[in-house]
C-alpha cells in the first residue's frame, strides 16, 4: 500500500484528492493547505487528517502530490527529494528554470520516482492517435479558455501552452531551430494571449496558440503528415484521420477508450513506484517543457521591448 499526502488543495489539487481517495491500491494519509479553512474543509469531505505544514506529513507518507502556486515548487519538491520521497509536481515543474535544472540534479541521486503533472498525456484521444502517428511536419495547436482568477501567478504560456510544448517535442521526430513569438498582458501584468511558431531542424513546423480571455473553451490539436491528417479534440476525446486514397479523400474516426486524463495520471504514478515502470512524463521532459517556454518568453519580451523602442 503506497501511502500518499497532497500539499496545496486548490482547485487542482481537490481532484487529486478526490481520485486517490477513490483508488484501492494507495492510501491518502493526509492533505495540506496553508489555508487552515481549506484544509479543514478538504480533510473533512474526505475523512482524512488535515494539516497546514506539510512537514508535519512526511515522516507519516512516502509519495507526495505538490499542486500548490508554481512558485512554491521549487522549495517543496527540493525538500521531499532530499527526504527520499516519491514526487510528483504540477507543471510547471518550477517557476524559473534555474530551479528546474537543479531539482533534476537531485534526482539523479535518488532512486525515487519524480514526475511532472502534464496531465494531457494521458488523454485517452492522444494516445488512441499516437499510434497513428508517422512522420509529422506540421502541428497546430489551440488551446484557448475563458479568463479565471486561478493559475494566475504563471502567464499563459507556463499555464496553458507548455502542454501543447509537452505534446509537440513529445512526437516531434527532430530538434528545434527557430523560435518566433507575440503575446500581450490583456487583463492581468503578465501574457494573456500568445501565439508561437516553432521551426525543426527536418523542416516540420509548429503554430501554437494560447490564451486565457477567450469567449470559449478550445482543446485542440491538428497534425498533418504525408497523405493524412489527424484533428483531435481533447475535451471531448474525439480524433478524426483525414486520409488521402487516389483521387478520394475519406475521414474517418479512430477508436477512443475514453478515461479520466487526471486519474490515468495518478495510476500511472503509483504503478511507476510500485511495479518500477515507466514514467509517461519524466523529470527531464518537465524540465524540456520549460526550457522552451522560457525561450518563447525571451521572443516575446524582447520583441515588446523592440516595440516600445520604436514608438519612442
Amino acid at each position: 500500500m503506497i501511502n500518499v499526502g497532497v500539499i496545496g488543495v486548490g482547485y487542482l489539487g481537490y481532484h487529486h484528492t478526490r481520485i486517490i481517495k477513490s483508488l484501492d491500491s494507495v492510501k491518502l494519509v493526509g492533505v495540506v493547505d496553508i489555508d487552515p479553512d481549506r484544509a479543514k474543509e478538504v480533510g473533512e469531505e474526505f475523512n482524512v487528517p488535515y494539516y497546514t505544514d506539510y512537514n508535519d506529513l512526511v515522516g507519516k507518507v512516502d509519495s507526495f502530490i505538490i499542486a500548490t502556486p508554481t512558485i512554491t515548487h521549487y522549495d517543496i519538491a527540493k525538500n521531499l527529494i532530499l527526504k527520499g520521497k516519491n514526487v510528483l509536481i504540477e507543471k510547471p515543474v518550477a517557476a524559473k528554470l534555474e530551479e528546474a535544472h537543479k531539482l533534476l540534479e537531485l534526482s539523479k541521486n535518488s532512486d525515487k520516482i519524480i514526475t511532472v503533472g502534464h496531465i494531457e498525456r494521458f488523454n485517452p484521444a492522444l494516445k488512441a492517435f499516437r499510434q497513428h502517428i508517422e512522420y509529422p511536419f506540421y502541428f497546430i495547436t489551440e488551446r484557448l479558455g475563458r479568463f479565471s482568477n486561478r493559475a494566475l501567478d504563471v502567464d499563459v504560456v507556463k499555464d496553458l501552452m507548455i502542454h501543447d510544448i509537452d505534446i509537440v517535442f513529445s512526437l516531434a521526430k527532430a530538434k528545434p531551430t527557430d523560435i518566433r513569438a507575440v503575446g500581450i498582458p490583456v487583463v492581468t501584468k503578465s501574457i494573456d494571449i500568445a501565439n508561437v511558431i516553432i521551426e525543426f531542424e527536418d523542416g516540420s513546423v509548429a503554430n501554437l496558440t494560447a490564451s486565457r480571455v477567450s469567449a470559449e473553451k478550445v482543446r485542440k490539436i491538428r497534425i498533418f503528415q504525408k497523405n493524412s491528417y489527424f484533428n483531435l479534440d481533447y475535451t471531448i476525446q474525439e480524433v478524426f484521420v483525414t486520409k488521402v486514397f487516389k483521387n478520394d479523400i475519406r475521414r474517418t474516426p479512430i477508436e477512443v477508450d475514453k478515461g479520466e486524463p487526471l486519474k490515468l495520471e495518478l495510476i500511472n504514478f503509483f504503478d511507476s513506484i510500485d511495479k518500477r515502470g515507466e514514467q509517461e512524463v519524466t523529470l527531464k521532459e518537465g524540465v524540456r517543457a520549460l526550457e522552451i517556454a522560457e525561450k518563447i518568453l525571451e521572443f516575446i519580451n524582447a520583441r515588446t521591448k523592440q516595440l516600445l523602442k520604436s514608438e519612442n
